[in-house]
């Protein structure tokens, strides 16, 4: 198989930023080619080195807009974000959500939707799902070929995460985190 620049070395073990204080690493990868941020991918879809997550709730306790710092970190070069709402979407979230969904299109960047595939599907956007939402399987089911994500919390979880239909594995949080009043504890760095 050959590197993701054409070069006959292994493909290297890929890592990204979760935000501030999450690594996501990739684990498997089934499908052979995968256009993500405008970039084709032989083997192993590299995500950008940072993943900013747009979390609804966070931006809220700071006064900000999800509009607004979307457009930031695209400005800033972001070529992946992922909006994360954890309540219920009412007319006004999913209009914001469609707003960041079309500023992502407008800049060349890839949207993830943090666990509902529904609306991924509706917006052509990828997906990222935990251990607690829906099944890969059933989310693949609904997104089709767009990108998933998969978050796990320890060895096992990334073994069992190798026979899901998933694009990508995230590992975490690899630190103590406050970003995320439901987060696991923090994996052990030897894992």
């Amino acid at each position: 198989m050959l590197g993701h620049n054409g070069s006959k070395k292994p493909l290297p073990l890929v890592t990204a930023r979760y935000s501030n204080e999450i690594t996501a690493r990739l684990l498997k990868i089934k499908r052979d080619r995968l256009r993500c941020a405008g970039v084709t991918f032989i083997g192993v879809p590299m995500l950008p080195r940072v993943y900013p997550i747009v979390d609804t709730a966070t931006l809220a306790a700071c006064g900000l807009d999800a509009g607004e710092f979307a457009v930031a970190l695209l400005d800033g070069g972001a070529r992946l974000l992922q909006f994360r709402h954890k309540g219920a979407y009412s007319a006004e979230r999913f209009e914001e959500l469609h707003r960041v969904a079309a500023l992502c299109r407008d800049a060349g960047a890839q949207l993830i939707v943090n666990d509902r595939a529904d609306l991924a599907a509706i917006l052509d956007a990828g997906l990222h799902v935990g251990q607690g939402d829906l099944s890969p399987e059933v989310a693949r089911g609904v997104i089709g070929t767009a990108l998933l994500g998969l978050s796990t919390n320890g060895v096992e979880q990334m073994r069992a995460a190798a026979r899901e239909p998933v694009d990508y594995v995230a590992l975490g949080p690899i630190f103590a985190t406050s970003s995320k009043p439901d987060a696991d504890a923090a994996v052990d760095s030897k894992c």
